[in-house]
């Protein structure tokens, strides 16, 4: 049984239904303090975790007022979409690290820690994935680099930061961890009262 003093949930059990290289998928009989008792909530769990739950990482990239985007296709949802580059954090890797090493896989861009901006974390859905992603930006001198050969992703672009905001109004980039991250580097440059 695992539980503190402050949580209003106590985990009794956890059945792993399915795992890959990357996740498991559990059931978990949990308990709320009421006494409410739920014997198959769904979660899905990361192997690799840091202390305070980080599971991965999310880099907005800017570049000469441009912001760098890779086109992917996301096979649950059946279609393409605009996003930035992410991936998980490796067994005795830092957030910092990560990040520049998802950036040199899915982009080619190699950048320094210097040029990383922290934007905090965000729990990508909080309900389900048992995992927080530290979110950064990456100032960088030129548009550079080049689509990788993971799987659905098709295409690097390099938006011009009008037509990005654009495409966030138009509800055209779905993705939470590029939506965020945009929004943070905003609230970034906002004077501090306003």
């Amino acid at each position: 049984m695992t539980t503190t003093p402050d949580q209003a949930i106590t985990l009794l059990k956890r059945d792993v239904l399915a795992e890959n290289q990357v996740y498991q998928v559990c059931f978990d009989h949990i308990r709320t303090a009421q006494g409410q008792e739920v014997t198959n909530f769904l979660s899905v769990v990361p192997h690799t975790l840091t202390a305070d739950r980080l599971g991965g990482v999310a880099v907005l990239p800017i570049a000469q007022g441009r912001i760098g985007l890779l086109k992917v296709w996301r096979h649950p949802l059946g279609c393409f979409g605009w996003e930035i580059p992410r991936g998980f954090i490796d067994a005795n890797e830092t957030a910092e690290v990560a990040a520049l090493r998802e950036l040199q896989e899915e982009m080619g861009i190699q950048a320094s820690a210097d040029a990383l901006q922290p934007l905090g974390t965000f729990a990508p859905e909080a309900a389900l994935l048992q995992a927080r992603v530290a979110l950064f930006a990456v100032h960088l001198d030129e548009c550079a680099g080049a689509v990788s050969d993971e799987a659905g992703h098709s295409e690097l672009r390099w938006f011009p930061a009008a037509e990005f905001i654009a495409l966030l109004a138009n509800g055209e980039i779905e993705d939470a961890a590029t939506n965020i991250a945009w929004l943070r580097v905003l609230l970034s440059l906002a004077p501090p009262g306003e």
